[in-house]
C-alpha cells in the first residue's frame, strides 16, 4: 500500500513524509538539502498543503545520483515536483536527459538564483524568482539613507545583461537610473576594479552588487571587491547576508527572502496546477509566476499582489549604512 511510510521501500528510496499522509489525495515530492532555510520554506509548503496533498520529501546533496531521483520518482508517484536551488534543479535535469520519453510531472523551482533561465533548462517546469528585485532595495535603502538616491551603479558579465535591463526598467517607474557596467564573461581582478572605478566616476549614488557566483568567486572577492570597498563610499546593496559579514564588508544594505513566505507562494502554485489538472503551459496561471518584468513596484517595497511576480517573499530587511574613508 503507497502510504506505508515504514515499509522497506519508503526506506530504501530515502523517502520522508512531510505531513500525516491519507488516502486519496495527490503528492507532492519536494527535493531539498538539510539546510535551516529550506526547512523554514518546507513548514511555509506544508503549512498550506498540509490537509489537501501528502507530501514527501528526499534530501540531495552533491553526492546525489540521477538514479535517486529516478528511485524516488517511481515510487511516490508525484502530481507535481518541488526543486529547492540550482544545484537540485540541475540534478533534476540531468534525470530527465536520462530519461527522453518519461512523462514528466509538472516541476515548481524555488530558492534558485536566475530561476527563469534555470526553468528553462528543465522540462515541464515553473518557479518563483528568488532575487529580490532591485527597485524593492533600493526603495528601502531610499527611505533608510538622507543622502539622495537617484543613479546606481551594477557591474555584471554580458550574460546578466538582459536581467539588469528588465530590473532598470522597473526601478525607472520609482526615479531610479540603472547605470550598468559590463565586463567580460570570465573577468579579471582589473577589470572588476575598473568597472568599480570608473562608476564611482561616473557619479553614482549607490551601487548593486548581483548575486552572481563567477563575479564574487574568492579571488575576486579578495582581489577586486575588498580592495574597492575599503575607498568606497557609496551605500552598497546586496541579495545575500554572507557579503555583509566581510571584512571589509562589501555591502551596507541588504533585503533578503522571507523563506516561509516562499514556501506559501510555492504552494498556492501546486494549488494552481491541481485546478488546471496537472499541465503546465503558457496558458496557464502558473507560467506567470516567472518573469520580473511582471512586477509592480510597491511604495513600501515590501511586495507586489498575486499577478505581479510574486515578490510577496522579500520583508526581512536589514542596513548597515555607513560612510568609508
Amino acid at each position: 500500500m503507497l502510504w506505508l511510510w515504514g515499509s522497506a521501500w519508503a526506506a530504501s528510496a530515502g523517502l520522508v513524509p512531510l505531513n500525516e499522509p491519507a488516502e486519496d489525495r495527490p503528492t507532492v515530492l519536494v527535493l531539498r538539502k538539510d539546510t535551516p532555510n529550506m526547512e523554514t520554506f518546507v513548514q511555509g509548503l506544508a503549512g498550506e498543503l498540509g490537509s489537501d496533498f501528502n507530501l514527501v520529501g528526499l534530501e540531495v546533496s552533491r553526492e546525489s545520483t540521477p538514479a535517486e531521483i529516478g528511485a524516488a520518482l517511481e515510487q511516490s508517484h508525484p502530481a507535481a515536483i518541488v526543486l529547492l536551488d540550482n544545484p537540485t534543479a540541475e540534478l533534476y535535469r540531468s534525470y530527465q536527459e536520462q530519461h527522453q520519453g518519461a512523462v514528466d510531472p509538472p516541476a515548481v523551482i524555488a530558492m534558485a538564483l536566475f530561476v527563469e533561465q534555470t526553468a528553462a533548462r528543465v522540462r515541464n517546469a515553473t518557479g518563483i524568482a528568488y532575487e529580490v528585485p532591485a527597485v524593492t532595495s533600493l526603495v528601502r535603502l531610499r527611505s533608510t539613507v538622507e543622502a539622495p538616491v537617484k543613479r546606481v551603479g551594477v557591474v555584471h558579465r554580458p550574460s546578466f545583461g538582459g536581467f539588469v535591463a528588465d530590473q532598470a526598467r522597473l526601478a525607472a517607474v520609482e526615479g531610479f537610473e540603472i547605470v550598468p557596467y559590463e565586463v567580460g564573461a570570465r573577468p579579471g581582478i582589473g577589470q572588476v576594479r575598473k568597472g568599480l572605478r570608473s562608476l564611482d566616476k561616473l557619479g553614482i549614488d549607490a551601487l548593486w552588487v548581483l548575486n552572481d557566483n563567477v563575479l564574487l568567486n574568492p579571488e575576486l572577492l579578495v582581489g577586486a571587491w575588498l580592495p574597492s570597498m575599503r575607498r568606497y563610499d557609496h551605500p552598497v546593496v546586496v541579495g545575500v547576508p554572507n557579503l555583509l559579514r566581510t571584512d571589509p564588508p562589501v555591502g551596507s544594505f541588504a533585503v533578503l527572502p522571507d523563506h516561509q513566505s516562499l514556501g506559501m507562494q510555492a504552494a498556492d502554485l501546486i494549488f494552481e496546477l491541481e485546478q488546471a489538472g496537472w499541465t503546465l503551459d503558457r496558458g496557464t496561471p502558473a507560467a506567470a509566476h516567472l518573469g520580473g518584468d511582471r512586477a509592480q513596484p510597491h511604495r513600501d517595497g515590501a511586495h507586489g499582489g498575486a499577478a505581479a511576480g510574486r515578490w510577496t517573499g522579500w520583508t526581512r530587511w536589514w542596513s548597515s549604512y555607513f560612510q568609508r574613508s
